[in-house]
């Protein structure tokens, strides 16, 4: 091949070089410097995942009498409270499971023990 024709290989676009002019996963905006100025902080949003009790549920964990253990059913508040208790809850668990087992075929599982689950631990937010 004459040397006319050949050709260097083109550089990646969309890329940054190793100059220290930043990364790949740093915007425009933080590279430049104006972030802090237009109010943008550094990285991708993120979600604020409410508290199941905000959401209006309730959380269970629920022991069936063959040992097994399903934990986190929710169930909503609306039909809790009352003078039942968590009665309503164990009958709306009940009635979930015979659903589960129609659906999966084979008898629906016997309640052993409800217990109301532990409120969880509130994450620290990372800055």
């Amino acid at each position: 091949m004459p040397a006319a024709e050949m050709t260097l290989p083109r550089p990646r676009q969309g890329r940054i070089s190793a100059t220290g002019n930043g990364s790949a996963n740093t915007s425009a905006a933080e590279r430049s410097g104006t972030a802090e100025l237009a109010g943008v902080s550094p990285g991708m949003a993120k979600r604020i995942k409410l508290l199941p009790q905000d959401r209006g549920t309730v959380l269970f964990d629920v022991v069936f009498e063959d040992g097994s253990r399903a934990s986190n059913r929710r169930v909503p508040m609306e039909i809790l409270g009352g003078l039942d208790g968590d009665q309503p809850a164990r009958e709306l668990i009940e009635q979930q499971e015979a659903e589960i087992a129609e659906k999966a075929g084979r008898p629906p599982r016997v309640i052993q023990s409800l217990t109301r689950a532990a409120k969880p631990e509130p994450k620290l937010v990372r800055e």
